[in-house]
């Protein structure tokens, strides 16, 4: 047991070191690229080039965060079900939990794991209490759902199975409805990414045409002023944009 425990320590110390390293090397880079950008292009493009970069990863990153919840989610419901179908296949409670969680995706089982061990216990009420901490996390708020099924199964003695499957029911029907929606706005998003990137599309005609305005917009202070306040009204619009959209998911 004492080996088993400072292999984890050590293996956590070795992944921690690595991380360490991975990041002093990007930051690393990250400097002499600017550094470098500095010097070829100034001061004010840089500047403006690192917040557009900025913009897009924060984008990128929100995006994933979204789409792992979401895959969360439907894991959430998929999860309901196989409790309900081990339930209904005679197993205990907490023994149909613990099969269901096994069976679950890794990103859900690894969160389930501490209320896997104490279904093994046996308590129902402290089941629900860590399914219910759970829910904090982002896409498993269906959880909640499930702990106050428990809940009133343990205080009532009534059938687990079909209050379980009522609430897969509930949550898929949430799924659809926001997969509605997304299939909705899908053409008004395009529409406003489209107008977004307008802006673009006329620099590159200006430069097609001869008429260099990039030469004006990164090579002068003026230019470089317009193109700021140009690229936020830009973010403004699409921030706009995008929180109407999120109002009616």
């Amino acid at each position: 047991m004492t080996r088993q425990r400072l292999k984890a320590v050590l293996g956590a110390r070795g992944h921690s070191d690595s991380t360490r390293v991975g990041w002093a090397r990007a930051g690393a880079g990250l400097f002499v690229a600017c550094c470098l950008s500095v010097s070829l292009v100034g001061l004010l493009t840089t500047i403006v080039v690192i917040v557009m970069l900025v913009a897009v990863a924060v984008r990128i990153r929100r995006a994933r965060r979204a789409r792992q919840a979401a895959e969360v989610h439907s894991s959430v419901v998929d999860l309901c079900r196989a409790i309900a179908a081990e339930l209904r296949a005679g197993h205990p409670s907490g023994h149909a939990f613990a099969a269901a969680v096994h069976a679950a995706p890794s990103g859900l089982d690894l969160l389930l794991r501490p209320a896997v061990t104490v279904a093994r216990r046996g308590d129902t009420g402290d089941l629900a209490d860590a399914v219910s901490r759970v829910a904090a996390n982002p896409g498993c708020a269906g959880l909640r759902r499930l702990a106050a099924c428990w809940r009133v199964a343990a205080a009532s003695g009534a059938a687990l199975a079909p209050a379980i499957d009522r609430v897969a029911d509930a949550l898929q029907d949430e799924i659809d409805v926001t997969r509605d929606v997304t299939s909705t706005l899908a053409g008004p998003r395009a529409t406003v990414h489209l107008l977004a990137g307008l802006p673009v599309l006329g620099l590159l005609l200006g430069t097609a045409i001869g008429a260099r305005p990039l030469d004006f917009l990164f090579g002068s202070g003026p230019g470089v002023g317009c193109l700021l306040v140009a690229a936020s009204l830009d973010a403004v619009g699409v921030a706009w944009a995008r929180r109407i959209a999120h109002r009616a998911l």
